[in-house]
């Protein structure tokens, strides 16, 4: 149900386009850009931020996607840049860190404004106090927010929902969003979709057919905009979604990877 709540909370209303399809085409790749969500997409979610795990073999079938693609492939997460590099140094594509934030060209970060503020400072230490307050809740601080994550401790639900509705109501600059099993607060103005929207018009993506894989209700404005402009929109695991195709695991796109990359 935490995707109906998203769509509540910013009245988003995600556009009729059917049930969602399991038999997934096999793009043009010399005429595709590739987008990725990570956690929950290329990893699965793991207990804490800090303890998932790469599958054997992506960071090789990635390499080929990109030679495939002419270099139109790109990460867009809500994890910052840095924490993705450090998962997969070795890609050359393009990142999109913190939900639009941040982003990594050849080597070049840019930032949202916000990034390293006190503000944010200021922000994180406040969500990091309330979480050593309640057993199981786990603060993890990003250049430009923080994300109260509940997974340990369900039952915390509804203080974490009251922690963060208060936060978002005396700071004015940011907004909360609902992720899995979590509540991040994040700059106003910033978001996947507006992240992917201006991707596709630079080189090497622009002219190219949008396939994105995303598994999170911060995701779904990407894949309703990625759908109605023509593009191919995958959603991972289940809940109410926009996508037209449907995935069941992050298993499932490292297997869908490797054969398009042609290493299976």
């Amino acid at each position: 149900m935490e995707s109906m709540t998203f769509y509540e909370m910013i009245g988003f209303s995600a556009p009729d386009l059917g049930d969602t399809l399991t038999d997934l085409p096999t793009p043009k790749l010399s005429e595709s850009a590739l987008l990725f969500d990570f956690d929950g997409t290329l990893v699965d979610i793991a207990d804490t931020p800090d303890s998932v795990e790469i599958a054997k073999g992506l960071p090789e079938m990635l390499d080929r996607l990109m030679i495939a693609t002419g270099g139109a492939v790109a990460l867009v997460s809500g994890r910052s840049v840095q924490k993705l590099r450090s998962y997969l140094p070795d890609f050359a594509g393009h990142v999109i860190g913190s939900h639009g934030a941040q982003r990594q060209s050849d080597g070049t970060l840019t930032e949202h404004p916000m990034a390293g503020t006190e503000a944010v400072d200021h922000l994180a230490d406040m969500v990091a106090q309330f979480a050593d307050s309640v057993p199981g809740l786990h603060a993890e601080k990003k250049p430009t927010g923080a994300t109260l994550h509940y997974r340990k401790a369900p039952e915390a639900h509804s203080q974490v929902l009251k922690f963060m509705q208060a936060l978002e109501g005396v700071w004015p600059d940011f907004e909360m969003h609902p992720v899995k099993m979590a509540y991040e607060m994040r700059p106003k103005g910033i978001g996947k979709d507006l992240a992917i929207e201006e991707l596709m018009t630079e080189p090497p993506f622009s002219g190219r057919v949008p396939v994105f894989f995303g598994d999170d209700s911060t995701d779904e404005p990407a894949l309703a905009m990625i759908a109605q402009r023509g593009g191919i929109s995958i959603k991972v695991g289940e809940g109410e979604t926009a996508a037209q195709y449907r995935v069941p695991t992050p298993a499932s796109v490292i297997d869908i990877l490797g054969k398009w990359s042609g290493a299976r």
